[in-house]
C-alpha cells in the first residue's frame, strides 16, 4: 500500500486496476459520484462503506472519502487485445 496523509492506494497486478482511497475535493461536494473524472467504486460517509448508486450517496458532502478505480494496465481498454466472440487474446 503506498499513499499520502489523506489518500492510500492499493494495487490489484492481476487485475490491471488499483484501488484509492481519497476525501472528497471540495470541487466535487453537492456532485453525485458518477458525475466525477474518475470511476468512483464507493463512498465512505460517517464510517459507513456505501456503494457509488445508494441513495445515501447521490450528493457528495463534506468530510466523504471516495474509493476510486484506477487503470494501471493501459492495455485494458485496447479493443485489439479481445476476440469478437468474446475470447480474450491476453
Amino acid at each position: 500500500m503506498a499513499g499520502t496523509s489523506d489518500t492510500v492506494s492499493v494495487s490489484l497486478p492481476a487485475t490491471g486496476i488499483a484501488l484509492s482511497v481519497r476525501p472528497v475535493h471540495e470541487h466535487e461536494v453537492g456532485r453525485a459520484p458518477v458525475d466525477l473524472d474518475r470511476p468512483v467504486a464507493a463512498v465512505v460517509r460517517d464510517g459507513q462503506l456505501r456503494n457509488f448508486g445508494h441513495p445515501d450517496v447521490q450528493r457528495l458532502a463534506p468530510g466523504d472519502r471516495l474509493v476510486c478505480i484506477e487503470d494501471v494496465d493501459r492495455g485494458i481498454d485496447d479493443p485489439t487485445l479481445h476476440e469478437p466472440d468474446g475470447a480474450d487474446n491476453r
